[in-house]
């Protein structure tokens, strides 16, 4: 427990780390409403000199959103510290020199951080079925595409899974998730489906299995290591949810801190040391990213 460190511990913890890097919905908020005490801890960090990361698995938003987002919410951050599933899916396609069309099932924010690398795509927004028509009807299929890449998408339909599942026939038709997470939190405890939801669907209508994209993956870990800089060493990952954020700050080899503001408990991560899950399990936990706040005044007395 962080708030269990004495007064030198939380001086040593405070020194240790440069570098934080912050999950956003049930870290920082939830839906838009701001965590209490979340603004405080991001501006204190920077003020003090820390470099601060938002690293968010929502494919519904670009870096430009998600800085949108947290500027209007209140805290002082730039573009260059925003990281998303939507902007990740589209470095990893520019690292693959990839130069065909991506069908999207998703929403504009992939498309958006796609289009920015140069890569044509389509497929986002309604595509509803049509009462009347047969199935058949609605399985238009357009030449050169090489990838499917499936994300949020609240416009979810039937023909669109017919589409996906038709063009990953294609054994050269790349399948890319953009994150796993089964559940989205938002404020006054309502659950909605997250992107992992629509990803199992797509590997179930296909018989294919997604590279994913987002945290907890290898991918993740090395384009965010190596495009911030990040010294694993001194460097802490903070989350709520362990299958995503503390897995992915492990996979880092650094620390790694469990809010319990979000989707998971105490209970779950009891479970995880109980099945011996190591790569689930947080080096520390607290209730809200808020209890930093005193971690920051003790780790600057002298």
């Amino acid at each position: 427990n962080l708030n269990s460190l004495n007064e030198l511990e939380r001086k040593e913890f405070f020194d240790s780390i440069d570098t934080f890097l912050t999950d956003c919905d049930g870290v920082t908020w939830l839906s838009s409403e701001v965590i209490p005490g979340a603004v405080d801890v991001i501006n204190r960090l920077k003020e003090v000199g820390k470099s601060v990361f938002f690293v968010s698995n929502n494919s519904t938003k670009t870096r430009m959103d998600l800085l949108k987002k947290s500027v209007k919410l209140g805290f002082q951050v730039t573009v260059d510290e925003m990281i998303t599933s939507a902007w990740l899916t589209s470095i990893y396609f520019k690292s693959l020199n990839f130069n065909k069309k991506v069908f999207i099932v998703g929403r504009k924010a992939v498309a958006e951080e796609l289009n920015e690398v140069g890569i044509e795509c389509f497929g986002f927004g309604p595509d509803p079925y049509k009462p009347g028509a047969t199935i058949e009807d609605h399985v238009t299929l357009e030449p050169g595409v090489g990838a499917v890449v499936v994300g949020h998408d609240i416009d979810i339909s039937y023909p669109k899974m017919t589409k996906a599942c038709n063009y990953l026939k294609d054994p050269n038709c790349l399948f890319v998730g953009t994150n796993i997470d089964p559940i989205l939190p938002l404020a006054g405890g309502v659950r909605a489906p997250g992107a992992g939801t629509f990803v199992k669907t797509i590997e179930t209508c296909s018989d294919r299995e997604a590279v994913i994209i987002g945290k907890p993956s290898e991918i993740s870990v090395d384009i965010v290591m190596k495009s911030k800089d990040i010294n694993p060493k001194r460097a802490i990952m903070i989350g709520d949810r362990c299958i995503t954020d503390i897995a992915f700050g492990n996979a880092c080899a650094m620390q790694t801190l469990l809010v319990l503001s979000g989707i998971e408990t105490l209970e779950a991560v009891k479970e995880y040391e109980k099945n011996k899950q190591h790569n689930l399990i947080p080096t520390y936990y607290a209730d809200s990213i808020a209890d930093l706040l005193n971690i920051i005044e003790d780790g600057l007395k002298k």
